[in-house]
């Protein structure tokens, strides 16, 4: 802290003129809380107590013992501060990093060293001839009977020992000095308990506006920043699953507008401070030597931990009552907010779910295709559409009825299922008879796409199809339609119409067959019109343009 200067040598010099002597101690006090008083406040203060004191160097640190941690409030050198003087003060040093001043909170009374102690210690003794010290003075300052602070000196010009006049004029150095720093604690306790709840307002609102996952975790890190700037942390969050395991929460960016779903990571079981958060419903705090300050702050709905969020923080200090009192408070937000989306999600999957294959909706299918799409340009990444339509499925319709209709979509919504990669590629119902496939990653040509649109035409061509109550369904082909992109398309909407012309081209060509965008009619060849209604897929077929009953749109929700 103090610049380098060649030390002078040891001695005891004999103090014949002290400007602690000619001063009186009415005029000393005066003085000094005059200097308290200014607009500097300990600054001054400190400044005209080495005047007073005649030292060399005089500095406060105040202890805040919720956090612990010293603060450096205030210095003065006789021979003026040095920038990295002035640019610590304001600094918080965690208590176990200065021994020197939890040594004073233990002793609770003055401590004095000299260079020329005999028993003075090696690395002390080692400190204070480097810095040029002869002699050091840690006064510790009282508020109620605790120690909330210590007043240091420095004398480099000669070893000095206090006598009875310096020890009293001391004693009302270090009254006022007190009462400094019980002005400027309360002070910065009313703009630290403002600040807190300003914090807690803000971020209230952050949160309840929060629409997706991603915006409530983004609001959280937010809070947590104003809540312990500076502070170097980490911060997760955990949600309950049904195996009673917790699975963390990561936001993953998506620049496609739409929402970016948290990535659930493998599930763990809670260690013993989740354990007790969990089980008390409020926070617990835990710290280990050497470790950082670790806080779990339950996520409680209806009475109930569905979560938590583990906060890590460094420096190596415990969180204060306050801090933890507003984490709290932002975990019940973030609770109910999480709550919300999760009952959100769930009506939004049930509205988007049809009710007879279990694929997505047709509205989710164009949704997500928006997002899949806005993905793959972003990574870089190839992306297919795959449209499946059964041949002659209206007709069956009309001819068997919609309870056979709809045996026959699930039948083959079972065999897309299994040609399909688990939580990747995603399926939708399309139209009336229609499958829709989003194949991420996936190039259109063989072996991507079409080659999966191959499999699927050939394996529904070559099963004679068998409702779950074993009535015989008949045969059906598929006529397949596909695009990619960025091969065939430069956004969303128009891959999804070369999808359709694609598929549009195969029934064309008679049905049963692949077609993707673009390529010759014979690249991928099928067997013809399939078997579900012998001839009525026919051009000439007397039904093939016969229109839909009014209620045919009831059955396009359903499919």
């Amino acid at each position: 802290m103090d610049a380098e200067h060649e030390p002078a040598d040891v001695g005891v010099t004999p103090r014949t003129e002290r400007r602690v002597a000619t001063r009186t101690a009415d005029g000393a006090d005066q003085s000094l809380a005059a200097a308290l008083a200014s607009r500097e406040g300990l600054a001054a203060f400190v400044a005209e107590a080495g005047r007073v004191l005649d030292v060399w160097l005089v500095d406060v640190w105040v202890f805040d013992r919720e956090r612990e941690v010293v603060i450096y409030e205030a210095v003065w050198r006789r021979d003026g501060v040095n920038a990295a003087e002035s640019q610590a003060v304001g600094t918080e040093v965690p208590l176990d990093q200065r021994p020197d001043l939890a040594l004073l909170l233990e002793r609770r009374a003055l401590v004095e060293r000299h260079i020329d102690d005999p028993d003075l210690s090696a690395d002390v003794a080692a400190t204070m001839k480097r810095r040029g010290y002869r002699s050091s003075f840690d006064v510790p300052l009282f508020d109620g009977g605790e120690v909330v602070g210590v007043l240091g000196l420095v004398e480099r010009r000669a070893v000095r020992r206090l006598d009875e006049s310096d020890l009293d004029l001391l004693a009302r150095v270090c009254r006022l000095a007190e009462l400094g720093v019980r002005g400027m604690r309360s002070r910065r306790s009313g703009d630290e308990h403002a600040e807190l709840l300003q914090t807690l307002v803000d971020s209230s609102r952050a949160l309840a506006a929060g629409l997706d996952q991603h915006e409530i975790l983004a609001g959280l890190r937010e809070a947590i920043e104003r809540l312990l700037p500076g502070v170097e942390h980490e911060v997760e969050v955990w949600l309950r699953r049904e195996d009673e395991s917790f699975e963390r929460l990561e936001s993953v960016d998506d620049e496609s507008g739409g929402e970016a779903a948290p990535r659930p990571l493998a599930g763990e079981a809670p260690d013993t401070l989740i354990a007790r958060a969990i089980a008390r419903r409020r926070p617990a705090q835990a710290r280990t030597a050497g470790e950082p300050t670790r806080l779990v702050v339950p996520l409680v709905v209806a009475g109930r931990a569905a979560g938590y969020i583990d906060v890590r923080g460094r420096p190596l200090r415990r969180m204060t009552p306050a801090e933890i009192a507003v984490l709290q408070a932002l975990g019940d937000h973030v609770a109910v907010a999480l709550e919300h989306r999760r009952l959100g999600r769930s009506l939004d999957r049930q509205a988007a779910i049809d009710t007879v294959t279990g694929f997505f909706s047709r509205w989710y299918f164009y949704d997500r295709l928006y997002s899949e799409t806005a993905r793959a340009a972003r990574y870089n990444q190839p992306l297919s559409v795959v449209l499946a339509g059964i041949d002659g499925y209206e007709r069956f319709v009309i001819g068997r009825g919609r309870t056979d209709g709809e045996a026959v979509l699930k039948a083959i919504a079972r065999l897309v299922s299994a040609s399909l990669r688990r939580k990747v590629d995603v399926a939708c119902v399309h139209a009336a008879g229609e499958f829709a496939l989003l194949l991420p990653n996936t190039a259109p040509f063989k072996p991507g796409a079409a080659l999966v649109a191959q499999r699927l035409r050939e394996a529904v061509e070559g099963m004679e199809l068998r409702s779950e109550d074993n009535v015989a369904l008949g045969r059906f082909t598929l006529s397949v339609g596909v695009a990619g992109f960025p091969r065939h398309a430069e956004d969303a909407d128009e891959l999804g119409g070369c999808a359709v012309e694609a598929l549009a081209k195969a029934r064309a060509l008679g049905g049963g067959r692949v077609q993707v965008y673009g390529e010759a009619p014979d690249a991928y060849p099928g067997s013809g019109p399939g078997a579900g209604a012998p001839p009525a897929a026919a051009a000439d077929d007397p039904l093939s343009g016969i229109i839909l009953p009014p209620d045919w749109d009831e059955v396009d929700d359903l499919v």
